[in-house]
């Protein structure tokens, strides 16, 4: 009975080769934007899930208050993680990025342009869950000069030899060991990087600006010991701004305040310019799912009224040979 049922469709297909096409094709189309949506909302929705303490790191936020304005930002001054994890117990580490920026690297004679190159502390890898294929990931950012390459530049650069130990030229002035290679930067990971140089480099420059009052050029994230809130920190934030900075500010008019904002929010819910940080909209993910539910509704809605038509055409075609 089942393989005359399926005989008879195919039967059916050929006899309306045109209406079977249209609606097939019409299905087809509606179901494979909507899947092709579906993987981009999922993809969206992944962003830094491979971190595997990312349930208690936070990026610390600043809220500027002046003239009934409020202004966010997450480029903040160096100070400011290092300061919160000396203040505030529950804050276990911290790990500081610099904007990322232009450089070339040189190794035998020959330049190596890379857009995103970060400054980053010793304790990157005991916060995130970077992957680092070669060198220790206890040491090889404690050392001032040291760099940590991703697995692209330093195939670029020395292709299948062992980059460990060798000596980089960095911008034509300074040089750089090599001490690391990471993996590169997953698709879903609001951090992109194409190098990493160790924090403690930037205290050997002049005019670094690392304390409270300059270099606004830094982003940090703040491990939190587990069971800890954020909440109760950011209550005590008022306090500790004061403290540090605020009672210098106020005499120019505005206020600054800290907000720690969960790892998993930053892609979506970061709506200006973040630094080192890939951008998302939480609102282009309403917009991109009722565009998937509307074409998959239309594509079902336009098969049923097809295939309806035609169910009343072999109707009368079966009562006419009645």
């Amino acid at each position: 009975m089942f393989k005359n049922y399926i005989v008879v469709a195919i039967r059916n297909l050929f006899r309306n080769k045109l209406f079977s096409a249209i609606n097939i094709l019409g299905l087809a189309i509606g179901m494979a934007a909507t899947l092709l949506i579906t993987e981009y909302i999922i993809h969206e929705l992944s962003y830094d899930n491979f971190h595997e303490q990312g349930d208690q790191i936070y990026r610390v936020v600043i809220q500027q208050e002046k003239g009934g304005n409020v202004d966010y930002s997450s480029i903040i001054t160096s100070a400011v993680g290092v300061s919160i994890v000396q203040d505030f117990p529950e804050a276990v580490s911290m790990v500081r990025f610099s904007n990322p920026h232009e450089a070339y690297f040189s190794f035998n004679d020959k330049n190596y342009y890379e857009s995103d190159i970060t400054y980053a502390d010793s304790t990157l890898f005991d916060i995130l869950s970077f992957e680092l294929l070669a060198g220790d990931p206890n040491s090889c950012l404690a050392e001032p000069r040291s760099v940590v390459l991703t697995e692209k530049v330093a195939k670029k650069i020395f292709a299948d030899a062992d980059p460990i130990g060798e000596i980089i030229g960095y911008n034509g002035e300074e040089h750089l060991k090599v001490t690391g290679v990471i993996a590169d930067p997953p698709p879903n990971s609001t951090i992109q990087f194409d190098a990493v140089i160790s924090f403690s480099t930037l205290y050997q420059k002049e005019n670094a600006y690392l304390g409270w009052d300059g270099g606004w050029n830094y982003t940090a994230f703040i491990l939190l010991a587990r069971g800890s809130s954020p909440m109760d920190m950011q209550e005590r934030f008022e306090g500790f701004m004061e403290k540090y900075i605020n009672y210098k500010y106020r005499q120019h008019g505005f206020v600054l305040s800290l907000i720690l904002q969960p790892l998993d929010e930053v892609h979506l819910y970061s709506g200006k310019d973040y630094g080192l940080e890939g951008k998302g909209r939480l609102t282009n993910l309403f917009v991109f799912s009722s565009i998937a539910i509307f074409i998959l509704l239309i594509a079902c809605f336009n098969f049923m009224n097809l295939s309806t038509a035609r169910s009343v055409q072999r109707a009368k075609e079966v009562g006419i040979r009645k």
